[in-house]
């Protein structure tokens, strides 16, 4: 949530670069970046570019259109060194540069530049690619070869970053946050729109119902429906469109009842709104699991845990969401296709199992192909982004456990959606795709 004022300026459509200028105040000494800019609230007419700097003073964007030469400069507010740029009247699916400055006039100097692509208003002339990352946020060298490996696996930049939670070890503070996300990731989020969901270590330093701590401080989220799907009148859970995908972000810390009934009385409502040919849902805790979180001692003693499999699942299947990612526990794990497996592991019925996928050729590689065919939901446990440890469960729901590091590559197109699990070490694991037809 942005805690101060931007101004709202409109761009010339067309070919067009956004310069942002900042001029400090000379007592304040040489002002520079602390943190990177990091682009927010995707949709296809805007944006939001956030970023932080040592020393404070006005803020000026000016915008350059590079046919005619024109500029417009507006100020801007901000508090301390936290500065943010609300970007309106952009083309759907255009390519768009910026540039931060220190200074005006011909002295200025540029302190970074980064682009980003703005979402299409309907179905994307190409594949979308999503790039999935769960339990990220320890600060060791793990996350930097999981980074390092999908980038040279896609060799090209993802549309959006998806983090499932626990994005900055052990407490979620903001030098926690500046160490395990914007060091190892700065470069991909000065250039890709990224959307969190709250983990356990997320919400330790957090007033979640006040809407108060590092991961609101950090994250401006689209709690009024502005990039898409039913508002949800907070930040703690929200959804939006890209395209013909629909993405659904829920919470899932919490066992209180009074939280979970508006939540998924508002996901049923905005699945049912939502005429997306894909639908995701993303959380920190999966409704299945392979084993222990670090938190607790097995699947069965984890009541989190429980209540997604029988009270949150359920929703989503009747929402028809196609795919569900989650994290919590440190592996990798894919489910068949299920639909309406709310039992224990033990007590499941083989019925609830809808598709157990087949082994085929797609796009190239061999690959677990699954046709849900109106119905059923696959789940994935993502969690392994930079911890390691669980796995030991027999969930007979689970069609798929790795013991690795690593990050899930999406691809999303008009007829199918395509995973793949990269390992640190550049080790492709698992490619399944749903396909409709």
């Amino acid at each position: 949530m942005a805690r101060f004022r931007t101004a709202k300026m409109a761009l010339v459509a067309g070919s067009v670069l956004l310069a942002v200028a900042a001029a400090f105040l000379a007592t304040r000494g040489n002002s520079h970046l602390s943190r990177d800019p990091y682009v927010q609230m995707l949709s296809p007419t805007s944006a939001l570019v956030r970023w932080r700097t040592v020393g404070t003073g006005l803020v000026q964007f000016e915008t350059v259109n590079e046919s005619t030469g024109k500029r417009t400069s507006r100020p801007v507010t901000h508090v301390g060194g936290e500065y943010e740029a609300r970007l309106t009247g952009l083309t759907p699916f255009t390519d768009y540069e910026y540039r931060i400055y220190s200074g005006l006039g011909p002295a200025r100097r540029r302190l970074e530049h980064g682009e980003f692509k703005t979402a299409p208003a309907g179905p994307a002339p190409r594949p979308v690619d999503i790039w999935v990352l769960g339990c990220s946020g320890n600060a060791n060298d793990v996350v930097e070869r999981v980074r390092d490996a999908y980038l040279a696996h896609t060799a090209s930049r993802p549309d959006m970053m998806l983090l499932l939670g626990d994005n900055a070890y052990y407490y979620g503070t903001d030098e926690e946050y500046q160490a395990g996300l914007f060091k190892p990731f700065g470069n991909v989020l000065t250039n890709v729109p990224v959307w969190p969901v709250i983990g356990n270590h997320d919400k330790k330093h957090l007033a979640v119902w006040q809407g108060t701590g590092p991961y609101f401080d950090i994250f401006t989220l689209p709690a009024a429906g502005e990039c898409g799907g039913v508002p949800s009148g907070n930040e703690v859970y929200y959804s939006f469109d890209y395209g013909e995908i629909h993405v659904i972000a829920l919470y899932s810390e919490t066992d209180d009842q009074g939280i979970l009934d508006p939540m998924l009385d508002w996901a049923a409502r905005d699945l049912a709104a939502s005429t997306a040919r894909w639908k995701i849902a993303m959380m920190h805790r999966p409704p299945y699991s392979p084993g222990e979180g670090e938190e607790e001692g097995g699947e069965e003693s984890d009541e989190r845990l429980i209540l997604m499999r029988e009270q949150v699942a359920p929703v989503l299947e009747a929402g028809g969401v196609d795919l569900v990612l989650s994290a919590h526990t440190h592996v990798y794990a894919r489910s068949y296709l299920l639909s309406g497996r709310t039992a224990a592991p033990e007590l499941a019925t083989p019925e609830s199992i809808v598709d157990r996928g087949s082994k085929e050729e797609f796009e190239g590689a061999p690959t677990w192909v699954f046709r849900p065919d109106g119905r059923g939901t696959l789940y994935v446990v993502m969690g392994s982004s930079s911890k390691l440890e669980g796995g030991e469960g027999n969930d007979p729901a689970l069609a798929d456990i790795h013991l690795e590091n690593g990050s899930l590559a999406l691809r999303v197109a008009d007829g199918w959606l395509l995973g793949e699990f990269i390992t640190q070490h550049g080790v492709l694991e698992d490619r399944f795709a749903l396909l409709k037809p």
